[in-house]
């Protein structure tokens, strides 16, 4: 559920579609101190027939730069676009070296606390509403749901 209402979000964001449909597949294989399952894989697709998958797995060794990554490819009818939005680092790889990376830039997580705070404290409309919230969450509920069945769970779920 972690990494997956955050990248269900992006996608319907950048879609402007809402979801119809998931399938996913859940296991606890990487992490054996977790109680939880840390390897997923979410199928969606949306009203308009646009498919997308969420690899929300906690695959990232505990050295890499940053504690989780947004890497996004998206495939359009006129081109393809990476997304790589926590690239705030230089990987260096030396021959007979290990690999070393140096992280700069600014800090994700405070810039949004701060966005927060803002928010709230002049009363402003948030970027992201609590129907956005909602909504990324029906994904994760029914990626759950459809890792228990293993069939296609439909959305909405109230439907």
């Amino acid at each position: 559920m972690d990494h997956t209402v955050h990248v269900a979000d992006l996608i319907r964001w950048y879609t402007g579609d809402e979801y119809s449909s998931v399938y996913a597949r859940m296991a606890r294989n990487i992490r054996p101190e977790l109680k939880v399952e840390d390897a997923a894989l979410v199928m969606v697709k949306t009203r308009r027939d646009i498919g997308a998958s969420i690899d929300c797995s906690w695959s990232r060794p505990d050295t890499y730069p940053t504690w989780g990554d947004v890497y996004m490819e998206v495939f359009c009818e006129k081109g393809y676009m990476i997304i790589d939005a926590f690239r705030s680092n230089v990987t260096v790889v030396k021959s007979g070296s290990p690999l070393y990376y140096f992280y700069y830039g600014s800090d994700a997580d405070r810039s949004m606390i701060e966005s927060f705070i803002e928010v709230v404290e002049k009363d402003e409309e948030p970027l992201a509403t609590g129907t956005d919230g909602r909504q990324a969450l029906e994904v994760a509920l029914a990626a759950y749901r459809s890792a228990k069945t293993g069939e296609t769970v439909k959305i909405p779920l109230s439907e």
